[in-house]
């Protein structure tokens, strides 16, 4: 399968992760959230011939990509924990949409995919994909453009 094809595999995790937001389901939502990070490192791998067979393989690719970052900010890294620890933070009642967390996993997940895909050179300006993965020349993310996190060489989402 050709990486634009397994990027569209991720992107239909995240329209099925924000179709359970939308009714209330936060587990369901924050699973296929994580899937679709496991995913994108996957694809990633795979397209370097970089080892994938677990989650510590997957973190070393994160690990990877971390250090082309110039930035520095080692966000791939909190962005990979965070996305895999929200599932626990539903199944263990921290998780409240009141308080935005549906909003900022999804954001957390939309900026590592994008800035994933761009450290590994699988970003591409394909137009099926860029409503929903913001660039670090301008913000496409669709829940909020107002509390971009601007950097010296970033504009994550």
């Amino acid at each position: 399968m050709p990486t634009r094809e397994k990027f569209q595999t991720t992107r239909d995790l995240l329209n099925a992760a924000d179709r359970a937001f939308a009714v209330g389901n936060a587990l369901p939502a924050t699973e296929w959230l994580w899937d679709a990070v496991r995913h994108t490192l996957t694809t990633i791998a795979q397209e370097k011939g970089w080892p994938y067979a677990d989650e510590e393989d997957l973190y070393q690719v994160a690990e990877r990509l971390n250090e082309r970052d110039e930035a520095g900010l080692d966000f791939l890294l909190s962005g990979y924990s965070a996305a895999q620890g929200y599932p626990d933070k539903v199944r263990y009642g921290f998780f409240d949409f009141a308080d935005g967390d549906a909003d900022d996993v999804r954001r957390v997940v939309h900026c590592f995919i994008n800035l994933a895909r761009e450290l590994s050179g699988c970003y591409d300006n394909d137009a099926t994909l860029t409503g929903i993965y913001p660039n670090r020349t301008g913000i496409s993310d669709p829940y909020s453009a107002s509390s971009a996190i601007q950097t010296t060489n970033h504009s994550f989402c």
